[in-house]
């Protein structure tokens, strides 16, 4: 068995809380697996020969047919989803981080209800089906508020790399999707998968609430908390907004204290601009500078700042 695997198998057993998405239940782990019965050691040693991703390509191995289809048969034994860390989140969306069990791979599990029909996505790499529910197996995808979180844990800076990228990304959705100027724009809605930036943005009408519930903060414009025909320069306040979050680890308007979540809100109505980051370079500084001007006449536009983020990838 892969070293790793092996590890994998030893640590769950100090921590065996699982989760059932089928089920909405916790439930107790094994706390020990027979990893020296034959059909266990062959299965983890093939499927780790050719990887998770590949695990379609057992078929076109030289095995017995009955092997073939113990070892590509998938199932949800063969994840482990963490009871104990578990976000709410999940269950609304069917979406669960977790862990092959084969291979110690870091993934998201997917749970489509009966009667509906499985999305085709290029990040789903697997599928099967278990209790009358497709089952998909994704690569696991972060947001950029992910990885701002873990470089303020980590207290290392953001990979400026990924900060243009990403935000030259969020510009072309906006451009090609005909975003509304009052769609609700943060650093969850950039989402970050290797060298792939993919975008999900709360589109329509404006949020009953300023003020993000996740982040404690609020990206939008001043004019579009005030209603005063807001325009696409106000998605590129809010671009400037997820900038300053990406050099500064905080965003640019939030309640720190926590106890008045309208303090972020009154700091955008009344044109506070906050001090610009002392980190990053200037180029990027000048960015955020030329996104965060309170008064939107004088703010850049989307189109030269699509321009701008184009000059440096």
């Amino acid at each position: 068995m892969h070293p790793h695997v092996s590890l994998f198998f030893h640590s769950r057993m100090s921590a065996p809380l699982a989760f059932n998405p089928l089920t909405g239940c916790p439930y107790q782990a094994p706390s020990a697996i027979n990893t020296h019965s034959l059909q266990h050691l062959c299965r983890h040693t093939i499927v780790n020969c050719v990887g998770l991703k590949n695990i379609h390509k057992v078929e076109q191995l030289p095995l017995p047919p009955r092997l073939k289809g113990q070892v590509s048969s998938l199932s949800l034994v063969d994840f482990f989803i963490d009871g104990t860390s578990l976000s709410p989140q999940s269950q609304d969306t069917g979406l669960y981080p977790a862990t092959c069990i084969l291979t110690g791979d870091h993934l998201n599990i997917r749970v489509i209800q009966p009667g509906q029909t499985p999305p085709e996505s290029e990040n789903i790499f697997a599928r099967f089906e278990e209790d009358n529910h497709w089952i998909l197996v994704e690569t696991q995808i972060e947001s950029l508020r992910d990885v701002l979180l873990k470089s303020k844990e980590t207290n290392m800076p953001v990979q400026e790399t990924i900060i243009w990228k990403a935000l030259s990304s969020l510009v072309s959705y906006i451009k090609s999707n005909d975003v509304q100027p009052n769609a609700h724009l943060s650093t969850d809605c950039i989402k970050i998968s290797g060298s792939k930036y993919y975008i999900e943005i709360l589109d329509g009408t404006q949020n009953d609430m300023p003020v993000d519930a996740t982040a404690n903060a609020t990206y939008e414009a001043p004019e579009v908390l005030t209603n005063e025909d807001p325009d696409t320069r106000a998605l590129v306040w809010s671009i400037g907004c997820i900038a300053y979050e990406a050099l500064a680890l905080e965003p640019a308007y939030y309640d720190p204290t926590g106890t008045n979540p309208f303090a972020a809100y009154q700091n955008v109505m009344a044109g506070v601009i906050p001090p610009m980051p002392t980190n990053g370079s200037t180029e990027l500084q000048d960015l955020i500078s030329k996104c965060l001007v309170a008064n939107k006449d004088n703010r850049i536009t989307l189109d030269d700042l699509q321009t701008l983020l184009s000059s440096h990838l």
